[in-house]
């Protein structure tokens, strides 16, 4: 023998299970088969197999049809391996075809059933002296449920094994385990996206009755509306029982040619409250900004600071954009808010409600000059009014507000506000509360003038469509528009 040999004697064979022969197989289970039947993941019972091993309960051996080695777990581990009726009778039923609240009320009764068998077997009274006790403290654990002795007993009798949950399940007031019939659901929709808005109560009821006459399955009203909730999308709602609304919320955003207007011909307005403070008149306000902004070249033509906005502000911003010589004469068109402020009779010369009329009445969408001599019409300015509860409809002035004027203009104030109150700074009420950093509504104005003055004269931006130019600059590029009668602005 060599000396390699006898410093590194032979290893001791691994030490076996007991032969196939040996092993009783019908009371041994693989680990994936018994992880199946206990609900487990077989990684779980296989890291609890030595533990199990200690007391009998599990082996590590041969298989009887092949040489590898591997855990087995015996049937006497848990009930629910038990062959036959026996484990079926310890194994949870499948619950996935019924309403979650369907199964959390059915577990709280058993639950209780589990309750009275534990007290019946501890307790030595007879049971008319401790069973109201005990359904009073079942009563106080368990508010959802109506338990009173014979339903206490009902359930007893109903639940025997966790396979018996089942009996406990609450299926009345319709088809609240599975879908409805389809005819019925088709007939639900062709009530229900209408723009007639019906009511879901009134629709499920119709279809109930459709239902019951031509022997179909229908759905308890619950399931209905976990159904609507399911199936049916705001957005879908929204489409056939409100078209208009749909059309300005939901429907694709299409970005507007930035050539469907040359320089200088359409002009936006709106208002934004600026996220900031300052004194007016001895109070702290939050003040408002009115502008109007040419569409092509973003220029801020026209603007006022004040503290509500109205139709007053909206005429004195409309009224200095308009003096203005670098604004070429002003626009053949406004683009505005359908707000009441900007729909006054001063400037459309009628009410929303007339105009509307008007137009209808006279060919090719226009309304007839004479019959409305507002300040538009006075100037020959078509008015456009935007789409209602429509976000985007004046974007372009928006995203200013949102961006050069809230951005690089309110935050750089001690008194910012915040755009909401979960935005407020911390320290805004001790800086109101001191004053001494509170503007003045005049240096607020002169500060915002020097903001929309550099914003006209910059180049630094990333519109394409300007070519480089600056708002002013490339509002030069405007034809310069004239009036017949030199005095119509005054």
């Amino acid at each position: 023998m060599t000396a390699l040999a006898l410093r590194h004697p032979p290893p001791e064979p691994r030490r076996q299970g007991p032969g196939p022969d040996a092993v009783d197989w019908p009371r041994w289970l693989e680990v994936k088969d018994a992880a199946r039947l206990l609900g487990v993941h077989p990684g779980t019972l296989k890291r609890n197999a030595p533990k199990l091993a200690k007391r009998g309960e599990a082996r590590f051996m041969t298989g009887p049809d092949d040489q590898r080695q591997r855990w087995w777990i015996n049937r006497s581990h848990d009930l629910r391996l038990a062959p036959g009726k026996a484990g079926e009778a310890h194994r949870a039923p499948d619950l996935s075809i019924y309403a979650e609240k369907q199964v959390n009320l059915a577990m709280q009764r058993a639950a209780c059933v589990k309750r009275l068998w534990m007290t019946r077997a501890r307790e030595t009274r007879p049971q008319k002296d401790w069973l109201p006790g005990l359904i009073k403290e079942l009563r106080g654990e368990h508010p959802q449920l109506k338990i009173s002795r014979s339903t206490l007993f009902t359930w007893h009798a109903a639940f025997k094994d966790p396979a018996d949950l089942v009996n406990l399940i609450d299926t009345r007031g319709g088809n609240t385990r599975g879908e409805p019939d389809p005819t019925c659901w088709g007939i639900f929709r062709q009530l229900y996206l209408t723009e007639h808005k019906r009511t879901l109560k009134s629709c499920w009821k119709r279809v109930r009755q459709k239902a019951k006459a031509d022997g179909l399955t229908w759905c308890s009203y619950p399931q209905l509306l976990r159904l609507v909730r399911e199936k049916i999308g705001p957005s879908e709602r929204c489409k056939y029982r409100d078209p208009d609304r749909y059309r300005s919320k939901h429907s694709d955003y299409q970005d507007m040619d930035p050539n469907a207007w040359a320089p200088g011909v359409c002009w936006q307005g709106d208002h934004s409250v600026l996220d900031m403070w300052c004194s007016y008149q001895g109070k702290v306000i939050r003040p408002w900004l009115t502008a109007w902004m040419d569409w092509r070249t973003r220029k801020i033509v026209g603007w006022v600071l004040c503290e509500s906005p109205n139709s007053s502000t909206i005429l004195t911003a409309f009224a200095r954009a308009m003096r203005d010589e670098t604004n070429q004469g002003g626009p053949d068109i406004v683009y505005i808010d359908n707000g009441k402020d900007y729909a006054a009779e001063t400037f459309i010369g009628g009410t929303k409600a007339q105009v509307r009329e008007a137009r209808r009445l006279f060919k090719g969408g226009e309304y007839d000059e004479p019959a409305f001599k507002g300040l538009y019409s006075v100037l020959s300015i078509k008015v456009i009014f935007a789409l209602p509860y429509n976000s985007r409809a004046k974007g372009r002035i928006e995203r200013w507000f949102g961006y050069s004027l809230h951005e690089e203009h309110d935050k750089y104030y001690d008194t910012y506000s915040g755009r909401s109150p979960e935005t407020r700074p911390s320290d805004l009420t001790a800086i109101l509360k001191d004053g001494g950093k509170t503007p003045t509504f005049e240096q607020v104005r002169a500060r915002l003038a020097e903001h929309i003055e550099r914003y006209n004269r910059s180049c630094e931006h990333h519109k394409d469509d300007l070519d480089g130019l600056s708002p002013d600059e490339a509002m030069r590029l405007a034809r310069r528009r004239m009036f017949a009668d030199p005095g119509v602005l005054d």
